[in-house]
């Protein structure tokens, strides 16, 4: 199983590095149960992109094939080809249980247009509701939003059981069926696919 995962995360370091026109990186601090911090830098030149944003883990399947996607809303297609399409579907490693997820609004503000705007983000946290309320557009999913080109997400560990169980029912509302996705990204990360042919054979709608 060391193999398997291993050679997951060879594949999957190779395949963030062909994505890596905009810098990717996954860290996991303490015993890989504490908390996942992602840092996304420049998914796109295009602002007014909007991301819903849902981890997941299925318990159902080896913690190696365990995997955190991030599923893209786009207003306006128009301007995206498929590498910039590429570049939104990030496939990094993730905890070897329910992923322990935070909701972050991240905005584009007057500052950005200046240099250091990545440190000069603005940052808020979205409130969350205790009661779990439902969203009639996204049911089960936490959402995030992206209105500007720079991302920086912490994850931080979540003790709440109210959103444990959210987050457990967004498990279950994910458009990807992981089991038989895992082949194809490894196929990509060892250039066997093309980008196109990544999207038309692989990362499709279940």
């Amino acid at each position: 199983m060391n193999n398997v995962s291993d050679r997951q995360q060879k594949a999957l370091s190779e395949l963030c590095e062909r994505l890596n026109k905009k810098k990717i990186a996954a860290v996991i601090n303490g015993d890989r149960q504490k908390y996942l911090s992602l840092v996304l830098d420049g998914i796109t030149e295009k602002t007014d992109i909007f991301l819903d944003i849902a981890f997941l883990s299925d318990k159902r399947i080896p913690q190696e094939v365990s995997f955190c996607l991030f599923e893209t809303g786009i207003r306006d297609m128009s301007g995206l080809g498929p590498q910039e399409l590429a570049d939104m579907f990030v496939v990094l490693s993730a905890l070897n249980s329910v992923l322990l997820a935070g909701s972050y609004s991240i905005r584009h503000t007057e500052e950005d247009e200046t240099e250091g705007s990545q440190s000069d983000a603005s940052v808020q946290k979205l409130q969350e509701d205790p009661e779990g309320s439902d969203r009639d557009d996204n049911p089960g999913i936490i959402p995030g939003e992206l209105q500007y080109r720079y991302v920086l997400m912490p994850v931080k560990e979540i003790t709440d059981e109210n959103l444990v169980r959210q987050l457990e029912a967004a498990i279950e509302t994910i458009a990807f069926d992981l089991r038989e996705t895992l082949p194809g990204l490894l196929s990509f990360a060892d250039g066997e696919l093309s980008t196109q042919e990544l999207f038309e054979k692989v990362l499709k709608p279940v």
